[in-house]
């Protein structure tokens, strides 16, 4: 056995929320190392954070310091941490001792009771692996919403995603696959799109993979659904650069969506682009729009919506505004007209 051990002086925020950190993001990542036996954090006392990881051999120990330091610099700069000193070897077995042990259980023990009074609920996102939804998980670990992300191909999920984000890997064809992924979450934002061959078409996915996770959501107590669409997907025929078919499955998703109970409101993106985003955006309902949207301001709406109650029970199209017709989400949202059958929706039985 091989014990690592880390310090951490730091020079803003709280050893609290350092050690919780590195115990609820840090720690489950470097659990799918090879040769890892267990990691602990222990108040040192002096304002600084110790922490303990231990491995069968010292290569793997290695490895954990070289993963340490890169996650500490990418993810908790807002601690402002010195790394004060690093030790290990097999002599530092014996550190490890019960009352250690056990110091840094009801340390943690605190922490957790603490955190769940003010820590806000995850967010499901679905599609997360994709290249919007890749950006919509960047922007709720921005504003410290933790995240579920559901993946399909989990070596896919741990090459693009965050370490900071809890992976689950279900698939929308499989409705028993989707379940756990919504444990404890508030909402759900659902950026799929179906693509080429059978068993991924647009109906496969887009339709009965809607039903399947709205079945789910309504069963694990989904509180908001907030559903990525696209713009003509109720008059398909009118636009022939997309398949038809495609854009037509979105509309009966959507319908799907409405009818589940489910508080919701429905996003049809423009054209989607990538970009830096921060163009202002037009809001219009009725299918109407015409206009691209970057993928990083889609990002930045679908996160923005889960505050805003007003847009709740509505459908509308957001584009990139031409010359000054754009205005801030918040007043544009408030004029939007809620759908007719919002007040019917929620009366159909789950």
């Amino acid at each position: 056995m091989y014990v690592s051990v880390r310090r951490y002086q730091i020079g803003a925020g709280s050893i609290d929320g350092l050690a919780h950190r590195l115990e609820e993001e840090f720690a489950p990542a470097i659990s799918q190392e090879p040769g890892f036996l267990g990691y602990l954090a222990i108040d040192a006392g002096d304002g600084s954070v110790e922490t303990v990881s231990v491995f069968v051999d010292a290569a793997s120990a290695h490895r954990s310091d070289e993963l340490a330091a890169d996650y500490v610099a990418e993810y908790l700069s807002e601690f402002e941490p010195t790394r004060t000193g690093v030790t290990g070897g097999d002599v530092l077995a014996s550190r490890v001792t019960p009352a250690m042990l056990d110091a840094a259980h009801r340390w943690r023990a605190q922490r957790v009771r603490t955190r769940r009074e003010s820590r806000p609920s995850p967010v499901l996102v679905v599609g997360a692996t994709g290249r919007t939804g890749r950006q919509i998980v960047d922007r709720l670990l921005e504003r410290h919403i933790p995240v579920h992300a559901l993946v399909r191909d989990a070596a896919r999920g741990r090459a693009v995603l965050p370490m900071t984000c809890r992976q689950f890997v279900g698939d929308l064809r499989r409705p028993e696959t989707l379940a756990a992924a919504m444990d404890g979450v508030s909402a759900m934002i659902v950026a799929t799109s179906g693509g080429a061959g059978h068993d991924n078409s647009p109906v496969v996915v887009d339709y009965f993979g809607t039903e399947h996770l709205m079945k789910n959501a309504v069963a694990e107590g989904v509180g908001l659904v907030v559903f990525v669409s696209s713009i003509y997907a109720s008059r398909p025929d009118i636009y022939q650069d997309v398949e038809p078919t495609s854009l037509g499955w979105k509309a009966r998703a959507e319908e799907v969506v409405r009818a589940s109970g489910v508080p919701y409101c429905i996003v049809r993106a423009g054209w989607l682009t990538e970009g830096p985003g921060g163009e202002a955006l037009a809001l219009s309902q009725g299918d109407v729009a015409e206009g691209h949207l970057t993928r990083a301001d889609l990002a930045d709406v679908c996160a923005r919506l889960l505050a805003l109650e007003d847009a709740r029970g509505k459908t509308f199209e957001v584009v990139a505004a031409r010359g000054d017709e754009g205005r801030p989400l918040e007043s544009a949202v408030n004029d939007l007209e809620p759908d007719r059958v919002a007040s019917a929706a929620a009366r159909l039985p789950a």
